[in-house]
């Protein structure tokens, strides 16, 4: 799990503490928490199950392609070389005259530079946290990107993004519930007939990922507010995270995504800062029908969203190397015109 403890002992952890507990027993009490709680193991099989106070699960339906693209695969070799660095860090800590770790050379055998690995759990979701650039040292304040997997999705290394020349952290949770080989959000897929079912675990599941974001952006030094990415689940997540807590975010990039209609509210809040939003969709995408993304976005520009739409032409249900490229020059646009974003994020 993540090693906190040489960012601990700096003593800027330490005083979060209290109020870091208090936030997750108030997590812990949601009563969506124990009704949204998924089937889990032997209980996937394809039907619909209900186990005393689970709520019924519909699991047929489409798995998403993988995203974050995997870009490295042996991550317990990262983990080491993160356990590694911190180690050094400490060792700087108590000793000044050593050099910092020149983080462009690998720091153990394998180990893939100028990328820091590790793992943990918060407000409920097991996550990566991943360091892409050189830093002095991982604990420093950096962009939040945080990066949302479909269904039937796990938590990768994104591959790329060598073209973001910022360094910046990101947050890549994990879904709670398992699903064939992956892990799925939401109790039911965007084309079920158990709308209800969806939009209340969409919901639900927001609510619970927004307190994780937060948690983290407050935990780990952040210079600004997040910057959201997804595909598929990740990407319906990303919009719905992006119109019922617009003040929250400073970007959100949701990929073959939509809003059901019936979540977005009737207007703007007032004197709130509207994060930019840019949706990506396949034209031709049947999971996730590119009318839907096309609808979401146009009811949003009529209430007076600025929303950007990019279509790509004979794609189906998945991101392509184009797609990859458009969410990276996004991004890096991003980071390159507002290079110190606003203040430190609160909530």
């Amino acid at each position: 799990m993540k090693n906190h403890s040489s960012f601990y002992r700096r003593g800027a952890f330490r005083a979060m503490v209290p109020s870091l507990l208090c936030v997750f027993v108030a997590v812990s009490c949601h009563p969506w928490q124990k009704r949204f709680r998924f089937c889990d193991g032997p209980y996937y099989d394809g039907h619909r199950h209900t186990r005393g106070d689970v709520l019924d699960v519909t699991v047929a339906g489409p798995v998403d392609p993988q995203w974050p693209t995997p870009g490295i695969e042996e991550l317990e070799r990262e983990f080491q070389a993160a356990a590694t660095l911190d180690d050094l860090l400490r060792d700087k800590e108590e000793d000044p005259s050593l050099p910092l770790p020149d983080l462009r050379e690998p720091l153990i055998e394998g180990d893939v530079p100028g990328v820091y690995v590790t793992e943990g759990h918060i407000g409920g979701f097991d996550y990566l946290e991943v360091v892409k650039g050189v830093v002095d040292d991982p604990d420093q304040p950096l962009p939040l990107v945080v990066m949302l997997h479909g269904r039937g999705g796990r938590p990768t290394v994104p591959d790329g993004y060598d073209g973001v020349e910022d360094a910046l952290r990101i947050f890549i949770p994990r879904a709670p519930d398992r699903l064939e080989d992956g892990y799925t959000w939401l109790a039911t897929y965007s084309r079920s007939p158990e709308q209800e079912l969806f939009n209340e675990s969409l919901l639900a599941r927001t609510d619970q990922l927004a307190q994780a974001i937060a948690e983290f952006a407050q935990t780990r030094p952040t210079v600004g507010k997040p910057i959201l990415m997804g595909f598929s689940q990740g990407g319906i997540l990303c919009w719905t995270l992006a119109v019922r807590f617009p003040e929250r975010y400073f970007a959100v990039f949701p990929t073959s995504a939509w809003v059901p209609p019936g979540l977005i509210p009737d207007a703007i809040p007032a004197d709130v800062a509207l994060p930019r939003i840019h949706a990506l969709h396949g034209a031709v995408d049947k999971v996730v029908p590119t009318d839907y993304g096309r609808r979401t976005v146009e009811q949003m520009r009529a209430l007076g969203w600025e929303v950007e739409w990019t279509e790509f032409g004979d794609v189906a249900h998945m991101v392509t190397t184009d797609m990859e490229h458009t969410m990276e020059t996004l991004l890096a646009d991003t980071l390159r015109a507002n290079p110190l974003f606003i203040p430190v994020y609160e909530m």
